[in-house]
């Protein structure tokens, strides 16, 4: 789990880990044990599906573009999907455990701009840019503590905020180059893609997680959810590419999310 990292690293991720795992419990012990009265006579289970866009990036240059082969590349992020099914289990009315099961798309961009190409939209035009991306798409396990600010409020919406880790498996990753392509006598470039392999990926990474959601009280309600997370561990194995070249960066991401709880199951 922890393999390509220094002694000092790996002390410093898991103090992290501990003291965050320590300030969830102690906050939630103590939420459980002033409201403990509240507890409804029928806790019941919310189960859902969620979607919505994820944009990531890494916190350093890697590869080729921390060389500056690239100068006219500026850092990106990468806009992707994630699709999965939320689950959210009430301890009181006031707090709650959340697990999530989420494909997630992740990683990185470098973007150029493409002087000799100009995009109509119907808003005008606007300018073409060349894209370099790194791919890294996950199954991701997110494991929160859930604050509910609206617990005693009669308002029909309820209003949580949380945080938590999320454990990542890398499914597959590779590299994307999106450019124009105007050769010839025709005033319309064509938009072109070549893809690479992505190698050196760890394999499993893990996050922090800081978010909120909005949602119905009603059983079937939609919901609204919103979060940043950042990498715990490095996001490639080796440290430096074989030419040299830098590939120690962590990833942040930010997402946003909708979706229906489904049903809710009696206790």
């Amino acid at each position: 789990m922890f393999q390509h990292l220094s002694i000092t690293e790996t002390i410093q991720i898991c103090n992290a880990m501990l003291k965050m795992l320590s300030f969830f419990l102690l906050l939630s012990l103590s939420i459980i044990c002033k409201t403990q009265a509240q507890v409804p006579p029928s806790t019941k289970l919310k189960i859902g599906f969620k979607t919505g866009l994820s944009l990531s990036s890494f916190t350093n240059d890697v590869s080729v573009f921390e060389k500056g082969n690239y100068a006219n590349f500026e850092r990106y992020f990468r806009i992707a999907s994630l699709v999965g099914v939320i689950a959210k289990y009430p301890v009181v009315p006031s707090f709650s455990w959340g697990a999530e099961v989420l494909y997630t798309g992740r990683g990185a961009a470098y973007r150029q701009e493409n002087g000799s190409v100009v995009i109509i939209t119907n808003q005008g035009a606007e300018k073409a840019y060349n894209y370099f991306k790194f791919n890294i798409n996950y199954l991701e396990l997110p494991l929160t503590a859930n604050f509910n600010l609206s617990a005693n409020s009669s308002n029909k919406t309820s209003f949580y905020i949380y945080g938590g880790l999320a454990p990542a498996i890398a499914l597959n990753s590779k590299t994307a180059y999106h450019s124009y392509d105007n050769k010839g006598s025709s005033p319309i470039a064509n938009n072109t893609t070549e893809s690479g392999e992505l190698e050196g990926v760890r394999t499993f990474n893990i996050s922090t997680v800081a978010g909120f959601e909005v949602t119905g009280k009603k059983e079937g309600s939609f919901f609204i959810n919103g979060r940043i997370s950042n990498s715990l561990l490095p996001v490639f194995q080796q440290t430096t590419s074989p030419e040299g070249y830098n590939m120690k960066t962590g990833m942040w991401t930010a997402t946003l999310g909708i979706g229906i709880y489904l049903r809710v199951s009696s206790k």
